[in-house]
């Protein structure tokens, strides 16, 4: 998933810290989202473009290689790890 989230923070001349406060979420979590190293929950991304005043589709999208993985991927459990869901 690709993320303008940077490009919107130098916009409103804000620093990582300023939007983590402003989200309530932790200066890592802003900073690994712009890295590429995590991606939100649903929760964090439309409070993102909440305090953007845009939208999750301006703040994210999607990759090739993920409009390739079938949905239920995401939330299956590592196979070398076994399923404590239930």
């Amino acid at each position: 998933m690709q993320t303008t989230l940077r490009v919107h923070r130098y916009r409103k001349d804000k620093r990582q810290e300023d939007v983590a406060r402003a989200i309530d979420v932790r200066l890592a979590t802003i900073n690994a989202i712009e890295n590429g190293r995590s991606i939100p929950s649903l929760v964090v991304a439309m409070r993102l473009a909440e305090y953007f005043n845009i939208t999750v589709n301006d703040l994210f999208m999607l990759e090739e290689s993920d409009r390739k993985q079938k949905p239920d991927e995401t939330f299956a459990p590592p196979t070398d790890e076994p399923n404590t869901l239930g």
